[in-house]
């Protein structure tokens, strides 16, 4: 989703606006987005 192979690091990953996005900041955007469906959702997470 945002990298074509895979993403840095938490160590080597730029915080910045260019850079991407924390797994933390990813999975509360999933959950904001998951939420609105009354049926439920599976999300699945890796670290």
């Amino acid at each position: 989703l945002f990298s074509y192979s895979h993403m840095d690091f938490e160590a080597d990953r730029d915080p910045g606006p260019s850079g991407d996005p924390s797994l933390a900041d990813m999975t509360r955007s999933a959950l904001s987005i998951l939420l609105k469906n009354p049926k439920g959702f599976l999300l699945v997470v890796e670290g």
